[in-house]
């Protein structure tokens, strides 16, 4: 029985995890859209909103690294914890033990998870493409359900 268990959350692990949604190639970067749109994607290069990837705040990265040796998880795990918020367009919710046993082992490298995590497509965090795809918020929902919990996608974007 607990090889049957061990297989099927292996598996899982494998196959379960969904990857960043796909976007047309040319609407992934805020850089597209300035041809048309010059004043608001300034005003957002200049937003919290475009500092909200691990990559582009200090600060930010900072802190998940500090969560990380605090909580004793991959830095993946909390990536994709902290991503509720700050990159809602990746649809990896949770990364469980057995993922975690793979990091600590380092054999994480190219799984789902991995590569979700760390795609160019969601390299902006918050940007355009996340806005255009909102059909709408749900405000009324407690709060202990916040960022991605809180957003109704419209049919051709979001999470998978």
């Amino acid at each position: 029985m607990k090889i049957v268990i061990m297989s099927f959350l292996l598996l899982s692990t494998l196959f379960g995890a969904a990857k960043v949604v796909h976007v047309d190639e040319k609407f992934q970067r805020s850089q597209s859209c300035k041809a048309c749109h010059m004043r608001i994607v300034q005003e957002w290069e200049h937003s919290w909103h475009s500092k909200s990837h691990y990559k582009h705040d200090e600060y930010f990265r900072k802190s998940l690294d500090y969560v990380a040796r605090k909580t004793r998880k991959s830095i993946n795990s909390v990536k994709v914890q902290c991503a509720t918020c700050h990159n809602p367009r990746i649809s990896v919710t949770s990364t469980g033990e057995d993922y975690e046993m793979d990091a600590l082992m380092g054999l994480d490298k190219g799984s789902k998870i991995d590569k979700a995590v760390n795609d160019d497509s969601i390299s902006e965090g918050i940007n355009c493409v996340v806005c255009h795809h909102i059909d709408k918020i749900h405000n009324e929902y407690d709060a202990s359900k916040r960022g991605i919990n809180r957003v109704e996608w419209t049919k051709s974007g979001g999470t998978l």
